[in-house]
């Protein structure tokens, strides 16, 4: 049996979800704009690694994620979304911001290996495919597979130790390259930093200087040239450190060392998940998993929420899948929840 990495994920959220997106191979006519938004930022990401890999120069490098946009913006008014009044043509201008500010500041020295390439375990009979983002050699010679993460909250900095997919990554990948010692997680806010602007009345300041989203960088220089002397204001001071000491919240690259312990039980683990596919298909059976929690597997996220509960409650559902979802389509760049 050959399966993804997203099939495995789906089936341990919920069979049913699995039943749904693999069996029936159905998915949402519209489509959620966070998911829209990182798809886009991938996208962006892997024309420039491309195109670095290619051994462009960096305004080459450039045109090519500027390709990518144009067209992307030539088919925005295609896309429809879950949410209302939602712009995607300013969203992809967004993205585009996000992913230019990031390119102008990067400054690792990787050798780029692969970039979306598909790598392979097998356990057993089974097979099981993914597509990292990126695999890197750095300058000591190790590599490293690479997962973009994006986010539309603050950039976290804790370690996610467990997760599946980067531990498949490093597994596949180490099995080519003996030199691979971990796993880079390449986190990305979709948001631009807060412009600073003085208030307009009263006390001279930055505008909402306590919790001004932005980064040391942006409020330093802001400061400067706008208003030299509350470098030396104790509460302007104080907002800079924390800034400073707080790090990029909008871009963090981390580094996760892996030893083999942690491969051998992350196999076995992918090995029992598979096997209860395996089950879950003989016999047809494809258990809910009901979630109330506000979570990430909470089941009010899920795209086949209204097709479940109407399944639970009788409902016409042939009725709901002409209203809502289309033939999953290879083609389609939303199959893929990663």
């Amino acid at each position: 049996m050959k399966t993804s990495y997203s099939e495995i994920n789906t089936y341990q959220r919920c069979p049913t979800k699995y039943a749904y997106a693999y069996i029936d191979r159905l998915q949402r006519k519209k489509r959620n704009v966070n998911l829209f938004n990182g798809i886009n930022a991938h996208g962006m990401l892997q024309a420039y690694f491309i195109a670095r890999r290619n051994d462009l120069t960096p305004e080459e490098c450039w045109l090519a994620v500027e390709e990518y946009t144009e067209n992307i913006l030539g088919d925005s008014q295609a896309y429809a979304f879950d949410e209302e009044m939602v712009d995607a043509e300013a969203e992809v201008a967004l993205i585009y911001s996000v992913i230019k500010r990031y390119i102008d500041q990067y400054s690792e020295e990787w050798t780029i290996l692969h970039v979306e390439e598909e790598f392979w375990v097998q356990l057993g009979d089974n097979i099981v495919t993914f597509t990292p983002d990126l695999v890197v050699r750095d300058r000591a010679g190790k590599v490293w597979p690479v997962d973009h993460k994006t986010t539309s909250g603050s950039v976290e900095t804790g370690i996610p130790f467990g997760d599946m997919q980067s531990l498949l990554y490093y597994a596949g990948v180490k099995a080519i390259y003996p030199e691979t010692v971990g796993f880079l997680f390449n986190r990305l806010r979709k948001k631009l930093p807060t412009q600073p602007k003085l208030v307009k009345s009263g006390k001279r300041r930055v505008a909402s200087l306590k919790n001004i989203d932005t980064t040391y960088e942006i409020l330093r220089d802001f400061l400067k040239a706008e208003a030299p002397d509350l470098l030396n204001d104790p509460e302007h001071q104080q907002r800079l450190a924390e800034l400073r000491d707080g790090g990029d919240r909008f871009f963090w690259t981390e580094a996760v060392y892996v030893n083999d312990s942690t491969i051998s039980s992350i196999l076995d683990d992918v090995s029992f998940v598979l096997n209860s596919l395996d089950e879950s298909g003989g016999r047809g059976e494809w258990p809910r998993h009901l979630l109330e929690s506000r979570g990430y597997k909470d089941c009010r996220k899920c795209e086949f929420m209204r097709l479940c509960q109407g399944e639970m409650l009788g409902w016409d559902t042939g009725q709901i899948i002409i209203e809502d979802y289309e033939p999953r389509d290879a083609k389609n760049p939303y199959e893929s929840e990663e």
